[in-house]
């Protein structure tokens, strides 16, 4: 069990140099509660600066935490290294967007990988002729995800997708930022299943 969380996440406001020039003052932060031993306790103790120069800021903490969690998930990134996933959870932008919005549309050039964070969005075909009605393909929650063909071939986007929820929040990166940061991801995967056909054949010839 833990207490003294709040002093952490309100020593994370605010630039670096504020934390730090203000440490001493957010160190004596008043509590919400008393917290009392009712019989003998050993406690560790941290300090909310010593917290952030080890760890950072406690959210952003969570939020790679919660990130590296999602991208382990997705069988799309297996071929990726614990170092490529970091630094891949490290890239990912929060974006938002509110109900009935379109975020991608069939027929568009793909560029952008998504992964839901919060809320729900739909995966459909528009209206298509005068007799057609809509058609629904899939409902993606926390952890789905869609535009993966962006981050193999940039193919064109084959079906589009809006917001159902009130407020949907996404984890987004551009085709050009994983790239420039991890190399193409069908070559990544190519790579690894190519060293592994390679040690296969080392092994069978022992």
């Amino acid at each position: 069990a833990f207490f003294g969380e709040s002093a952490i996440n309100n020593l994370g406001l605010g630039s670096e140099s504020e934390r730090r020039s203000s440490a001493s003052v957010k160190e004596d932060i008043k509590r919400t509660a008393n917290v009392q031993a009712v019989n003998k306790v050993v406690a560790l103790r941290l300090l909310a600066k010593d917290f952030h120069d080890l760890v950072g800021d406690l959210k952003g903490a969570l939020e790679r935490n919660f990130s590296l969690k999602v991208i382990d998930s997705i069988p799309l990134f297996e071929p990726l290294t614990v170092k490529q996933r970091e630094d891949f959870a490290g890239k990912l932008t929060e974006v938002r967007f509110p109900k009935g919005h379109i975020i991608q549309e069939e027929g568009e050039q793909g560029d952008t990988f998504y992964i839901v964070k919060a809320g729900q969005v739909l995966i459909f075909n528009p209206v298509r002729g005068l007799n057609r009605k809509e058609r629904s393909i899939a409902t993606l929650g926390p952890a789905g995800y869609f535009g993966e063909r962006a981050m193999l071939t940039k193919e064109k986007i084959s079906a589009s997708v809006r917001v159902l929820t009130s407020e949907v929040v996404l984890y987004s990166i551009s085709y050009a930022t994983f790239t420039a940061e991890l190399g193409s991801l069908q070559e990544i995967t190519e790579n690894i299943a190519e060293e592994v056909r390679r040690k296969d054949q080392l092994n069978s010839q022992k």
